[in-house]
């Protein structure tokens, strides 16, 4: 991480740090008084992402409170099991989702080294219970143990020198739990069949969104929570919540990359101040956020940052592939992926006001 200041913040400032290595996202909280929380994990050049910034600044590890897994997916999970490792006083948070049966017989039955593509997400979450497993087991010294989020459920509130911190989770709603289920068990193939690779679950009802309270002044971390039709799942159950936190948020993490299919107009007008401080990483695979997607976002704010945006690139191929792929799609690309993590980092002292002082690293940038 060459060319970042290695000044941690002061006690008083709240730091939110959001990394984005062009597939997958890890974002970093200072709450004050030198607790941080972390949210979800990310690699790059094989190398956790969270784990090389906390040491750049030089930050005990023991002073991470909480690490957050806001979804199984692969590209939020990368390197969860060495974070959880390495932090040993840290909580794990994961969906109440994650522990029913029906996941537990995905896991074992799609993590073994012998899956293919569906090993990584799988295994890392395994790992993290099996860390888990193992402090408990030989009764460490500050061992806690994990918590599973469902909507409105406190996740952690106590004192600080910048007043009171209260994290809580506004999702999986109790609709979303039962869906994210179904979806879980009707991946699960039979033991007398090849499990040769598990689809991603779509949309993903089990997706954790955090609202996090300093002194006052809320945070909103989106997760990958999306939009459906119904107002039981999904944002529009998080906006209809009576119990959620109604005042608005200083600061949001845009959520699923900024894709079309988790925006929603009312988010940003009845849970965000007005022209709200916003980052969003991007999701080279899948080319987002796109033209459109980013023009809607600099429609609701003028204070959107990106810790990047796809970068197409040339693929040369065979010419009889490059033929059969014109004929196959009239709009096919290749993004390659940023050779250093993009990163945004905001700070502001508690209290201070609405406004954020921001700096951008490796190609991120403020939206226009």
């Amino acid at each position: 991480m060459s060319g970042i200041p290695k000044t941690p913040p002061a006690s008083n400032e709240i730091e939110v740090t959001l990394f984005g290595p062009g597939k997958g996202e890890s974002i970093l909280v200072h709450v004050g008084d030198g607790d941080w929380l972390c949210i979800d994990s990310a690699l790059s050049e094989r190398q956790s992402i969270p784990l090389a910034y906390l040491r750049q600044l030089g930050i005990p590890l023991d002073k991470v409170k909480l690490i957050v897994a806001t979804h199984w997916h692969r590209d939020h999970v990368e390197g969860l099991a060495e974070l959880l490792h390495c932090c040993p006083s840290a909580q794990f948070v994961c969906s109440a989702a994650l522990r029913a049966a029906e996941f537990k017989q995905i896991v074992a039955r799609f993590s073994s080294q012998d899956v293919g593509g569906a090993t990584p997400p799988l295994s890392e979450i395994r790992k993290c219970f099996e860390i888990l497993a193992g402090r408990k087991k030989a009764s460490l010294v500050g061992y806690v143990p994990p918590i599973f989020a469902g909507a409105n459920r406190l996740i952690a509130s106590y004192k600080s020198s910048n007043g009171p911190i209260v994290i809580q989770a506004l999702s999986p709603s109790d609709e979303d739990y039962l869906r994210a289920l179904e979806a879980f068990a009707g991946y699960f193939v039979p033991l007398d069949q090849s499990a040769t690779g598990l689809p991603s679950v779509d949309p993903n009802h089990a997706s954790v969104v955090l609202a996090v309270a300093i002194g006052g002044e809320l945070l909103l971390f989106g997760a990958d929570l999306e939009v459906t039709s119904s107002v039981h799942t999904g944002w529009r159950a998080v906006l209809a919540s009576k119990v959620r936190p109604q005042q608005p948020s200083l600061f949001f993490k845009v959520s699923h990359h900024g894709s079309s299919n988790a925006r929603h107009p009312a988010v940003w007008t009845d849970m965000l101040v007005p022209d709200c401080f916003a980052a969003v990483t991007e999701y080279s695979g899948s080319a987002i956020p796109n033209e459109e997607q980013v023009n809607w976002l600099v429609g609701q704010s003028s204070n959107v940052y990106a810790t990047g945006l796809p970068q197409r690139t040339h693929v040369r191929r065979r010419p009889e592939i490059e033929k059969t792929i014109r004929e196959a799609t009239k709009d096919f690309a290749a993004y390659r992926l940023p050779t250093a993590a993009g990163m945004v980092r905001m700070r502001r002292v508690v209290g201070s006001g609405p406004t954020w002082t921001v700096e951008s690293f490796n190609g991120a940038m403020r939206l226009v």
